[in-house]
């Protein structure tokens, strides 16, 4: 059995994987982050 590498394929899965996971950081965990530090009073002012 022939193994073919399919490498734009697997780069562009990366790329996408990248992409996917900096969307949810930015629209999930940091404004959850950022919730949870000004309930404990840790958040500092300004961005």
């Amino acid at each position: 059995m022939p193994c073919i590498l399919n490498t734009p394929g697997v780069l562009a899965a990366i790329l996408l994987i990248l992409v996917v996971g900096i969307g949810i950081e930015l629209l999930v965990f940091k404004p959850a982050e950022r919730r949870v530090l000004r309930s404990r009073g840790l958040l500092t002012t300004g961005r």
